[in-house]
């Protein structure tokens, strides 16, 4: 997982910048965890950083970790948005790729792709468990739609999150 000090966020992308405002980002909504403030400085803040409408850039790879660190160390209300949008990373690499990155910035930098791949291969057995013990609140959230993300399918992973939110 990269640090929030780390100077590798700079060598990263944000829908509005460098990487260097991300890790910010994740520690205002991690410290607004279990707070009124946690959905807006998770949707408002960080997502819109680096998954914004649904695409994203190289630093949505450095900030799944975070989110699965997130997701095993508190108890939160919502962590079934945690995990859907972990898979909609997911199904966005697999699928189409990053959606931008800077001039001069790789899109899957080595230094990255481990803690990324480890975090990803976790959800996906936290999100069986999900899935497991309620599918309507698996099918509700979009995290049903998009669990053969999980295993390399990203194609079919947006074909059911179309079917998922047009009927």
């Amino acid at each position: 997982m990269l640090e929030l000090d780390d100077a590798r966020w700079q060598l990263l992308t944000s829908f509005f910048g460098d990487g260097s405002d991300v890790p910010l980002a994740i520690k205002a909504w991690l410290d607004s965890i279990g707070t009124e403030s946690e959905t807006d400085t998770y949707a408002d803040g960080i997502c819109e950083l680096v998954l914004h409408q649904l695409t994203i850039t190289n630093a949505a790879l450095a900030f799944v970790p975070w989110v699965l660190h997130a997701y095993v160390k508190t108890e939160t209300e919502f962590r079934w948005k945690y995990l859907t949008d972990i898979a909609i990373v997911e199904a966005n690499r697999v699928a189409y790729g990053v959606y931008y990155n800077a001039e001069g910035t790789e899109p899957y930098p080595d230094w990255l792709m481990g803690p990324y791949l480890e975090a990803v291969e976790a959800a996906k057995l936290l999100a069986l468990d999900l899935v497991a013990l309620d599918r309507e609140a698996a099918w509700d959230c979009g995290l049903l739609a998009l669990m053969p993300a999980f295993d390399g399918d990203g194609k079919t992973a947006w074909q059911q999150w179309t079917i998922r939110y047009e009927t």
